[in-house]
């Protein structure tokens, strides 16, 4: 079985990006391709087509993109299936996959007093550019700010129009208020951000709940398309000091989700522990602004590549009666000689199942 020297590159690619938080890991884990399939993942379509969504990943965590058919097997009951008895298709970032993700920024009175909301609308729009060019139409971006309220102000909702996030960010200006209605009970607050007072407090804990709870809601809402998941990116030069969650509650809350979470801070006042706990899948520290939009880019090439890293298959069975047991296997050729290999295992249902079986067109469910 041969692989081209881009399926390499994309391998190769995928596996520098470990420098985003993730625990160092053996030879061994590196050595390994990770199957694992999506929720409702196994679907059946008359008269005998089966259609698999899943992601592929290095043993390491890392996301493989750019696999082609020739890179999977597929085994019934053991038995290799041949190609000449089965037509197949492999939707590289398929159709029927879509990636959410939110960037949240901090916009509490130190950023905005002190300059530097342009640095980090550059670093955001950065961050956007990236994952919509790489994504393409499988992604889907908002923006959102937080400072020391118990909720999250909308700067951009879900979007694939790169136009329409950089509006919406170009909107964050800053200025000085004397009298809003969101100043009430917070006299001192003169701080701008797009016309609306901002609250000099930090509620840091408080806005990653919200977030995750704003993302999952996006991500279950969008019923069209049948495999989603999710991405919530943080940035704070700060810590919680609003007090209106603890911090304990918002660790579980992130480790409990399905949704991935990713953290970045700037500077010594961040708080690093809490932001490495929160950040599951991927901490990065900013020393300065001027390094901020490294860091968001560092997230936005992981972000892409985990978009990437979903396929679906779709194979027609030439079983045609009877449970079956299902195995996929994935093989890829390193650049350093050797082979990572993984495989997923389900069964299937072929009762009634009939000749008659043509693949999806379009990247659509159903033919």
């Amino acid at each position: 079985m041969s692989h081209s020297t881009p399926l390499r590159a994309s391998l190769l690619s995928a596996l520098l990006l470990a420098g985003c938080g993730q625990p160092a890991v053996g030879d061994d884990a590196a050595r390994v391709l990770r199957l694992q399939l999506a929720e409702g993942g196994l679907q059946v379509f008359t008269p005998s087509r089966l259609s698999l969504g899943f992601t592929v990943e290095t043993g390491a965590g890392e996301p493989v993109a750019g696999l082609t058919s020739a890179a999977f097997d597929i085994y019934e009951d053991g038995v290799k299936v041949s190609e000449y008895e089965s037509q197949r298709s492999i939707q590289p970032r398929a159709h029927r996959s879509r990636m959410y993700s939110l960037v949240l920024m901090d916009l509490s009175g130190s950023v905005l007093r002190a300059g530097e909301l342009p640095r980090l609308r550059e670093a955001a729009l950065a961050y956007v550019s990236r994952v919509l060019s790489e994504g393409g139409d499988a992604q889907r971006v908002a923006v959102a700010g937080f400072d020391g309220r118990g909720t999250l102000r909308t700067v951009v909702d879900f979007t694939g129009d790169l136009a329409a996030l950089q509006a919406g960010l170009d909107a964050l200006g800053v200025a000085e208020c004397t009298v809003n209605a969101d100043c009430a009970g917070n006299v001192d607050a003169r701080s701008c951000a797009g016309g609306l007072c901002v609250d000099d407090s930090t509620n840091l804990n408080g806005a990653v709940l919200a977030g995750l709870s704003a993302l999952d809601a996006a991500v279950k809402g969008d019923t069209a398309i049948p495999y989603r998941q999710g991405a919530l990116l943080v940035f704070t030069d700060g810590t919680d000091q609003a007090a209106r969650v603890d911090a304990a509650t918002t660790k579980q809350a992130v480790q409990s989700s399905p949704l991935h979470v990713f953290t970045v801070g700037l500077g010594g006042e961040s708080d690093e522990a809490a932001l490495r706990a929160f950040g599951k899948d991927g901490y990065e520290s900013a020393s300065a602004m001027a390094g901020l939009s490294a860091a968001f880019d560092t997230i936005a090439r992981r972000v892409a590549a985990m978009a990437n890293r979903f396929y679906v298959l779709d194979y027609c069975s030439p079983k045609r009666n009877g449970r079956h047991a299902l195995r996929v296997v994935a093989n890829l050729a390193s650049t350093e000689g050797f082979t990572l290999s993984g495989s997923l295992e389900e069964s299937f249902d072929a009762t009634g199942f009939s000749s008659g079986c043509e693949m999806p067109r379009d990247g659509s469910a159903n033919p």
